[in-house]
């Protein structure tokens, strides 16, 4: 389980009214995070450890909007973006049965 957000601007080349339609451009920036918690199941000892994963993106798009009526659009878009991730790896240690965390 875990929780994420978003935030991004779109700036529209031209200007046609109520209805931004266009050639447009776009920056968004997302944050993800997941929380799990690593229990042992039949082992001698006890096991409860959290284990977390971080998600960081930042995307560029360039696309474009094109309205027809009120009800009907077509979008083609295309992006590129960047990802950084923070991964907590759970090691089991087979002597002692037990397990560290390594973020």
């Amino acid at each position: 389980m875990g929780w994420s957000g978003r935030i991004g601007v779109r700036y529209y080349a031209a200007n046609y009214g109520y209805q931004p339609e266009g050639l447009y451009f776009a920056l968004d920036y997302r944050m993800q995070r997941y929380s799990s918690t690593l229990r042992s199941v039949g082992s001698i000892t006890a096991l409860n450890q959290d284990l977390s994963r971080i998600n960081n993106d930042v995307r560029f798009t360039l696309g474009y909007v094109k309205y027809w009526g009120d009800n009907f659009f077509i979008e083609p878009y295309a992006g590129f973006g960047i990802r950084s991730s923070k991964i907590d790896v759970a090691v089991p240690d087979e002597l002692s049965n037990t397990v560290s965390v390594n973020p």
